[in-house]
């Protein structure tokens, strides 16, 4: 979630992962312009709204994302519907001093 500009989906695609990135920025379709060399679906979308069905990924990523969410409440319980049972939510975030 979050991908923005995708370099995440990019690698986890490279190692072999099926990858849905999902973001409501534009920097998603810019992705296009840079990405050749693997492919992933691209969706946008709201965090706290996806269009997946419940209990559809293994691992939900996101890097630097929260801070975008007015109610983090609402994102994490969509991150949790869409996770399959036993699923992984990874979420990192950049450096800061």
């Amino acid at each position: 979630i979050g991908a923005c500009f995708s370099y995440a989906s990019f690698k986890f695609s490279q190692k072999g992962c099926k990858v849905v990135a999902l973001d409501i920025s534009g920097y998603l379709k810019a992705s296009n312009l840079f990405i050749k060399k693997s492919y992933f679906d691209r969706v946008f979308a709201d965090m706290h709204k996806m269009p997946f069905a419940e209990n559809s990924f293994d691992i939900v990523f996101g890097a630097a994302i929260l801070h975008h969410s007015k109610k983090l409440g609402h994102a994490f319980g969509e991150i949790r519907r869409v996770l399959k049972p036993g699923g992984r939510f990874i979420l990192i975030n950049e450096s800061a001093r």
